[in-house]
């Protein structure tokens, strides 16, 4: 008995020996990362926005996976902006430093050499380029930029009105995503410029990646969308389910998925992601409450995906003031939620004034919510022999809380209503959530029945 509890004590002083599981990592209060990276060094290096009491500014650092941050000074500037970091063919890190107009350098050990580009420029995506050069879009200036390892700069013009904010390297060009112009421009290597609009309107594409297998994928801001060009050059703009607001940040898994992030415009706060054969995967908060933007994306040498939170706001779109004091800003590796679910408590009975009323309850984890679209199918048949499954409703959007209860209206379609005033209908209640966890549930429609009224 002796022994073992001496075997028991050893083994409790080895367990406390062990080094404690690495929490998320605190870049400290009001950062917001702009963009990450993993550097030669197997550090994470961010560039980021800062907010503080005594003023804005901006820096780039690096942190290790166990949370030692350390953040390099940047020439004195008069506002707040800044770009993409890459690792250079020289082992050194790149940045765009937009605030000032200029592309930034910095070593391993946080010695920072600024190469200045002209005055309005305002570089943002930076990419490492096939040809031993690094490559950049002037999203101030229209221009897409290429720099060396000496500092020597050269410019190719892009549309008037094209606003670039990224780019990416793939099948012997550079492709620029135009947000100004809705479209994609391809750029090659001697400076021909040709330009692929998008199909959907004002969809301002933003970020820009090439996966596993060299296909392209890009963002929209302006739409719940996520872009992919195929092999025979065609562009497929394919749609988010139950999103409210855009596509943010992106970056390619091993697998060939996409990682993205999605919300509202300028306040991304879930992360999902895509398989090469489209099929969506499950979104998640980082925060309890999906409060904290997430602003930054990548893909560790394990596969892991690391994320970089902004600043809690006061006010949809992360347009309001900062929240006091201000928040710290976070870097933690990406844990997928557990599938989400909407349970349909309770449907009325009948369709009145063309709406149908539902309760549903929200079934998921703290840390997810229940956000997606609600509608209602039937398999009525088209015209002109176009299929037989047809929208029996618009869509309604809904977002739930864990636990959370809400009522809901599905609005009827007028053919729908026509189908009704002969007979009753048989539908199909589809709830589709965000990364496409989707449940059904068969309903019978019918109109109120009209009683006469009672003679006095």
């Amino acid at each position: 008995m002796r022994r073992f509890h001496l075997a028991l004590a050893a083994l409790l002083i080895a367990l406390l020996a062990l080094p404690a599981a690495a929490g998320a990592i605190e870049l400290g209060q009001g950062t917001k990362s702009r963009s990450l990276v993993f550097g030669p060094d197997g550090n994470l290096w961010f560039t980021a926005d800062k907010w503080a009491v005594e003023g804005f500014t901006n820096v780039v650092g690096r942190t290790t996976l166990a949370g030692e941050v350390r953040e390099f000074s940047l020439p004195k500037r008069n506002s707040v902006s800044i770009g993409d970091i890459a690792v250079g063919p020289d082992g050194n890190l790149w940045f765009a430093d937009t605030a000032v107009d200029a592309i930034g350098r910095v070593n391993l050990e946080g010695q920072v050499t600024e190469f200045p580009l002209t005055s309005g420029s305002a570089p943002t995506g930076l990419v490492a380029g096939p040809d031993g050069a690094i490559w950049f879009v002037e999203t101030g200036a229209g221009q897409l930029g290429r720099i060396e390892m000496n500092g020597s700069v050269t410019t190719i013009p892009l549309p008037v009105g094209a606003h670039p904010l990224d780019l990416a390297f793939a099948e012997g060009a550079f492709w620029v995503t135009e947000s100004g112009r809705n479209a994609i421009a391809r750029v090659t290597l001697d400076g021909a410029v040709a330009e692929l609009p998008l199909v959907s309107p004002n969809g301002k594409p933003k970020a820009i990646v090439r996966d596993a297998s060299g296909a392209l994928w890009f963002s929209e801001e302006g739409g719940a969308r996520l872009g992919r060009f195929y092999p025979n050059g065609a562009i497929a703009e394919l749609p988010v389910p139950g999103n409210a607001g855009g596509t943010g940040a992106l970056a390619a898994g091993p697998d060939g998925s996409i990682f993205f992030t999605t919300g509202s415009e300028h306040a991304w706060t879930e992360v999902g992601s895509i398989s090469p054969s489209e099929e969506l995967s499950g979104l998640g908060c980082v925060s309890p409450i999906c409060d904290l933007p997430v602003t930054a994306l990548t893909v560790g040498p394990e596969g892991d995906l690391w994320y970089g939170t902004g600043i809690a706001y006061y006010g949809g779109g992360g347009g309001g003031a900062l929240m006091q004091p201000y928040f710290p800003g976070v870097i933690d590796r990406f844990e997928p939620p557990t599938p989400v679910a909407v349970t349909v408590r309770r449907v009325a009975r009948r369709v009145r004034g063309r709406l149908l009323y539902l309760d549903l309850v929200c079934r998921s984890p703290a840390n997810a919510k229940c956000v997606g679209n609600a509608s209602l199918e039937a398999r009525i048949p088209r015209p002109f022999g176009h299929g037989d499954r047809r929208f029996v409703s618009l869509t309604s959007y809904f977002r739930l809380a864990a636990g959370e209860r809400q009522r809901i209206s599905l609005q009827i379609a007028p053919f729908a209503m026509d189908i009704l005033r002969r007979r009753q209908l048989r539908a199909t209640l589809r709830t589709v959530l965000h990364g496409g966890f989707e449940t059904s549930r068969r309903l019978t429609l019918r109109l109120p029945r009209h009683r006469p009224k009672r003679s006095r």
